[in-house]
């Protein structure tokens, strides 16, 4: 329902990036539960929790815009891709929603959720390098 008058105004928009952020974790319940039982502790664990924290850092980066907040989100989306690959790698994780996730961005297509992430973050770190 669109509002109007002087409320709708200072209203915040809604993060584009955010929601992406979002469904990613969500989207990722699924790869963890496939995870098998004696790696779910020290892997399924790492992986989640790294997911979990992506939107705080998601809001953190896009309200601050400080380069210590843009940088922290940056590094922590290479952590996230490090664990993707590693559990890719010994076949935790679904080749096929690795590559859905990672798809690249094409004139028809805005890309996979992780791939758009970090095309967002990245962009806002070469602003702030400025």
């Amino acid at each position: 329902m669109r509002q109007h008058g002087p409320d709708a105004a200072n209203r915040p928009k809604p993060l584009i990036v955010l929601a992406l952020a979002e469904r990613l974790v969500v989207d990722a319940q699924t790869q963890l539960n496939k995870i098998p039982r004696n790696q779910r502790f020290r892997y399924g664990s790492a992986l989640g929790d790294a997911l979990y924290r992506l939107p705080e850092l998601v809001i953190q980066a896009a309200t601050g815009r400080t380069k210590t907040k843009v940088y922290a989100l940056c590094d922590h989306l290479r952590v996230i891709a490090s664990l993707m690959r590693i559990g890719a790698e010994a076949g935790y994780i679904d080749d096929r929603w690795l590559g859905r996730i990672n798809r690249p961005a094409t004139d028809t297509d805005a890309g996979g959720e992780y791939a758009q992430i970090t095309a967002i973050a990245f962009a806002w770190r070469a602003k702030v390098k400025e």
